[in-house]
């Protein structure tokens, strides 16, 4: 997604919805979501998916979009 910058960031934000949309239910010690599927067996856990997505999140806060006030349309 090089130089496409609102599209990064919307995936960005996207992937932080799902995740906060998934939740740990105690009794069966196992992740869910409400319409998509949790894999039973992960290539990466959860817990490391909300590390990154925190990380990128916070990246995507600093990025300063081009000015485009100069611009004629």
């Amino acid at each position: 997604m090089q130089s496409s910058y609102g599209f990064a960031i919307t995936h960005v934000q996207s992937g932080m919805k799902v995740l906060c949309e998934i939740k740990h239910n105690i009794e069966t010690r196992r992740y869910q979501h409400d319409f998509l599927r949790v894999s039973e067996i992960p290539y990466v856990s959860i817990k490391k998916l909300e590390e990154m997505f925190v990380l990128l999140d916070l990246q995507a806060t600093q990025v300063r979009l081009p000015d485009c006030t100069n611009y004629m349309f």
